[in-house]
């Protein structure tokens, strides 16, 4: 059983939403290690989102309700982040051996600025033989779920936090900020509790107008380097929790992102995949479990409402 990364880092028992870790997926959906060479429809790439974060993999929906064949792949060592990974595969020639239809980059909110706001050269470039060796040995995801006993060495944090929880949303050195909701949005013990990843404030200093705009010329060349193999590209950002569930919070002393907004308005060559607009209209109607309890990751609920808006073409 799988223990929500917030539950495990916070302690905080009644707000676990225990699930089944996914071992098998759609026979349409593959790593690379296990590709049978066929065409691809959608190639896809990015962090733990991308790679079974929260027990639930959006490919295996994606490949059923879609009849979409999709293949994963990581990020290659010699780059320095998924984008340049794409290149590298475009100009050496592996990414016209895989032929995808279509590219999906996630990456959650927190982590975008940086990914991608670093100048990106689209003529960077490898021998073929030596990028497929790359990925070949890339077959999977580094970071693993985490699979631990809640109750372990380190017990005696559960009692400290619950102590230090009542005085400050992060218990003074927590990774994790606890805040009341005016609603309940989750099925576990404690549903007026959103717990959420300290990261997600912290990426705020670091996200200018500037650096958004960036971001999305970054992308906008990288659309262009693909068009020339007739590849769609589309970019998912993953909204940040305490960002989707900022306007439920019982107090707004957080500060506030403005990613999905700011780019939103960029003129793009790329889809990009809005999943803050789309998972926020989900929560007006009340919806439960968008996000777990437990965890910084989305549902199988949410990946359904997001890729039942967003479709992808076939070959």
């Amino acid at each position: 059983m799988i223990v929500g990364d917030l539950g495990r880092l916070s302690y905080k028992t009644d707000s676990l939403q225990l699930r089944k870790e996914v071992t098998e997926h759609h026979h349409n959906f593959f790593e690379y290690a296990d590709w049978d060479g066929k065409p691809i429809d959608l190639l896809t790439i990015g962090d733990s989102y991308s790679n079974g974060g929260g027990g639930q993999y959006y490919q295996d929906l994606l490949a059923s309700s879609q009849d979409l064949r999709i293949l994963n792949i990581q990020q290659l060592p010699q780059t320095t982040s998924y984008l340049e990974t794409v290149v590298v595969l475009a100009n050496s020639g592996l990414l016209s051996s895989i032929n995808p239809t279509s590219i999906l980059v996630e990456s959650v909110e927190r982590e975008t600025m940086n990914r991608f706001t670093h100048l990106l050269d689209t003529t960077l470039t490898e021998d073929y033989n030596t990028t497929l060796r790359s990925l070949q040995e890339l077959h999977y995801f580094v970071q693993k779920q985490q699979r631990v006993l809640f109750i372990n060495t380190a017990n005696y944090k559960a009692l400290l936090y619950k102590l230090l929880y009542r005085y400050d949303d992060n218990a003074y050195d927590s990774q994790v900020y606890i805040s009341p909701l005016k609603k309940k949005f989750f099925s576990s013990e404690d549903a007026y509790s959103l717990l959420f990843f300290y990261k997600d404030l912290s990426y705020l200093t670091t996200s200018t107008s500037a650096k958004i705009q960036q971001l999305n010329q970054n992308f906008n060349d990288l659309a262009s380097l693909l068009q020339k193999h007739n590849i769609t590209l589309y970019f998912m950002p993953a909204v940040d929790k305490s960002n989707l569930y900022a306007p439920y919070l019982k107090k707004s002393t957080y500060p506030q992102s403005k990613l999905f907004e700011e780019l939103s308005l960029l003129p793009k060559h790329y889809t990009m995949v809005n999943s803050k607009a789309i998972l926020t209209k989900a929560l007006h109607q009340g919806t439960k479990d968008i996000f777990y309890a437990d965890d910084t990751h989305w549902t199988p609920e949410a990946s359904k409402r997001i890729f039942t808006e967003v479709t992808f073409p076939k070959h």
